[in-house]
């Protein structure tokens, strides 16, 4: 079929590790593998390239801990005008206004597609109003923050409205979105799995190694495991919930919360710092289950990479992990409003390690065709279905 021209727009910068990043990163290495030309927009810090793919970057204003980019409507319109692409793909895009400054690179490249009568398909990934009572609540006073909130909603609202088609990475998403009133097409689109991530790493010496960096010699001590931005809004404080158990807490990621989860967790943690590539899967491979603590996810990409990795998996019962955890076959879902429920489930699996393998195996088995060339595969189709949409208009 006829090859597409693609424009990316990333509100992350492609320098920081996320999902929003993995997923684009993925998705511009792929399409340019398979003929597509792709241009990309992001916020500094970010790579002069990816594969073939020129970034544009763009300045940014610090909100919380995130680097929001933004950019003038002359600057966007041209860059539009000289790429000529087929379709606008908006990974998580927000739109904030800020005096006369409009944050937000996804907000502003949808205007510019809808002058420009180019269609555009929004990747509904981070559900913001979902963050808002969790950063809010630490700077502004609870009825503030209810503003706030319903201000975020109106935000996605508009947007994800005014977008030719909305991708979502799971049902519960999709619902998300819908109740948040988004009334515009929405398809689900999930996400790869990096090929790293597999069993294969279990037995090997680098493995062998971090075990014994984290239990020494024990035979009973059991490694679980939690990867992610250590930010409030992922509760990696509630793995305290579990102190106790003859378990070492492997906590891989930085983030703002680091110093707050190290105290949380106390003898029974160890923190990890970030991890990537080989070093990340290997440390999959030493651990004997994963646990996530976050109840806001769209998805849930490091369980999907934990479950690949032969793994048993403990998650909230919310958001994504709904989706990804089959209850009782390849993992557990916990109220999430109750610690205890969490350690109760994994005191499942640290008595009975023939759950544990069956479990892993059955996770395995669930994830092993979400490869990224699969995935992509479907996004284009998604291109062109949002294109001809838009061209029967």
């Amino acid at each position: 079929m006829e090859s597409l021209r693609v424009f990316i727009v990333s509100e992350t910068p492609l320098k920081k590790a996320n999902g929003v990043t993995t997923s684009i990163l993925q998705a511009a290495h792929n399409l340019i593998g398979s003929g597509h030309e792709v241009n990309i927009l992001a916020p500094k810090p970010s790579p002069q390239d990816v594969s073939e793919a020129h970034i544009e970057k763009t300045e940014y204003m610090k909100f919380f801990d995130h680097n929001i980019g933004y950019i003038t409507s002359r600057r966007i319109d041209s860059l539009l005008e000289r790429f000529e692409p087929d379709v606008v793909h908006l990974g998580a895009p927000i739109s904030i206004d800020v005096g006369n400054i409009s944050l937000g690179l996804g907000g502003q490249a949808l205007r510019s597609a809808r002058r420009l009568s180019i269609p555009t398909v929004a990747i509904w990934q981070t559900d913001t109003p979902g963050y808002i009572p969790v950063y809010g609540a630490a700077y502004f006073k609870e009825e503030n923050v209810k503003k706030l909130q319903k201000r975020a909603i109106k935000m996605v609202r508009g947007i994800h409205n005014d977008a030719t088609l909305n991708l979502a990475p799971s049902d519960t998403a999709k619902q998300t979105l819908k109740h948040y009133g988004v009334e515009a097409p929405i398809e689900l689109w999930g996400r790869g799995i990096d090929p790293l991530f597999n069993p294969s790493w279990k037995g090997t010496e680098a493995v062998g190694s971090i075990r014994r960096q984290l239990i020494g010699g024990s035979d009973s001590k059991q490694v679980a495991l939690s990867v992610g931005r250590l930010a409030p809004e992922k509760r990696f404080e509630t793995l305290a919930a579990l102190e106790g158990l003859d378990i070492r807490n492997a906590v891989v990621g930085k983030g703002d919360s680091y110093a707050a989860v190290q105290v949380a967790l106390g003898d029974q943690g160890v923190m990890m710092g970030e991890l990537r590539g080989e070093d990340l899967a290997q440390m999959y491979g030493a651990a004997d289950m994963f646990i996530h603590t976050g109840n806001t996810e769209t998805l849930g990409q490091v369980l999907q990479e934990a479950m690949a990795s032969g793994l048993p998996v403990v998650a909230p019962r919310a958001g994504g992990p709904i989706n990804l955890v089959r209850h009782g076959e390849t993992g557990f879902l916990y109220d999430p409003d109750d610690p205890s429920d969490l350690r109760s489930k994994v005191e499942q699996l640290l008595a009975d390690k023939d759950l544990r393998t069956r479990m892993g195996q059955l996770g395995l088995e669930s994830v092993r065709s979400r490869t990224w060339p699969a995935v992509i595969d479907q996004l284009v189709g998604h291109y062109r279905s949002a294109i001809a949409t838009y061209k029967n208009k």
